[in-house]
């Protein structure tokens, strides 16, 4: 039975955040330099020099506030921003087995669905959470079967 819980969400981690932020910056910055030398003062640079201000201020909330990954739920899960996650919406009634292991060379937890489907969410984008991530998972599928620890006695 579910205990009524508060949703748990999961974030893109904050270093690939920054890998994906930095990665443009270098980028964006050999533009401009490309058309300072190449072409001189020209309406270019300003565009290049407004895409530079937006990337700063864009990077700068994706840094503080990293978008969502994972939800999960009393009543399911939800994955998002994940290319390649397979279903990104299920309830917990709907997995059959959940597993670690590498999916294309990256580590990930694979929720294998009813119907042949599955979820994978790389654990490489939950970063320190990664860990705390799949006890959660595994706590709330416990939860919407009814499992329960076993006292000792």
């Amino acid at each position: 039975m579910p205990d009524g819980r508060e949703p748990t969400t999961y974030r893109l981690d904050a270093a690939v955040v920054l890998r994906v932020v930095g990665s443009l910056f270098v980028v964006l910055g050999l533009a401009c330099l490309v058309a300072a030398v190449t072409v001189g003062s020209s309406p270019l640079l300003l565009v290049l020099a407004l895409l530079t201000v937006l990337l700063v201020v864009v990077g700068a909330v994706a840094t503080l506030r990293p978008p969502c990954i994972l939800t999960l739920s009393d009543r399911g899960f939800r994955v998002s921003l994940v290319r390649g996650a397979g279903t990104t919406s299920a309830e917990w009634e709907d997995v059959e087995s959940v597993e670690s292991g590498v999916v294309r060379g990256t580590p990930a937890i694979v929720l294998a669905l009813t119907g042949g489907r599955s979820t994978v969410v790389p654990l490489s984008l939950l970063g320190r959470r990664n860990v705390e991530a799949q006890r959660d998972i595994h706590q709330r599928l416990n939860d919407a079967y009814g499992y329960r620890h076993l006292d000792s006695a």
